[in-house]
């Protein structure tokens, strides 16, 4: 949710720089340019190195009107080409996950030296983000009506079992379990009428 993010999966060729389980914080990626993968579903990089061409224009027209966000050809900003030279990366390409309409994840392929990629094959990885994306989404929809289901029916015995109960502190005590299905928790610690219950990963009783 702060737009930090982790590496997840990976694959690389033998001998490379493992990144994976590495986390990276949300200023890696800034709101400008999450806002272009939120509208481009590639982004390349075909060489590092290669010379910027700058826009030229009439007197009576202005460049900064010219939008280049859709545009394969664009620059990025200085200081991503230095965060991948840095890392001794010659060619790069992204794929937007997007989930909702909004910036889930990328897939980020990196090149050691100048690469083109063909219009084949970038229109193929942009199918697959946009398949991936959809299928994500769907799962992750699944999982939230499972979890809001399980939730609901967890809350409908609990109350059934506080109107048959005549100590409510019972009736909490004995669902301490549900509660940790209901709220993703780690572990769970109650304290009622001068008694502790706990469950899961807590602190001690002391």
């Amino acid at each position: 949710a702060d737009g930090s993010g982790e590496v997840l999966a990976e694959v690389a060729a033998a001998g490379l720089e493992s990144f994976l389980g590495l986390h990276y914080p949300a200023s890696d990626i800034p709101q400008q340019a999450r806002a272009l993968y939120q509208r481009n579903w590639l982004r390349i990089i075909a060489d590092i190195n290669a010379d910027n061409a700058p826009l030229l224009s009439t007197a009576t027209h202005s460049p900064g009107l010219l939008d280049l966000s859709m545009s394969t050809l664009r620059s990025v900003s200085p200081i991503h080409i230095e965060y991948l030279q840095n890392m001794g990366v010659g060619a790069s390409m992204s794929i937007s996950i997007l989930r909702d309409g909004k910036l889930w994840g990328l897939f980020a392929c990196h090149h050691y030296s100048a690469h083109h990629i063909s219009f084949e094959r970038r229109t193929a990885a942009e199918l697959f983000g946009q398949m991936f994306s959809w299928i994500l989404e769907s799962r992750e929809r699944e999982a939230t009506v499972a979890y809001e289901t399980r939730a609901h029916q967890i809350q409908e015995r609990l109350i059934e079992a506080a109107t048959s109960q005549q100590h409510s502190r019972r009736v909490t005590v004995d669902f301490v379990d549900d509660y940790r299905k209901m709220i993703e928790c780690d572990g769970i610690a109650i304290w009622s009428d001068g008694d502790i219950t706990l469950s899961g990963e807590t602190p001690t009783e002391s």
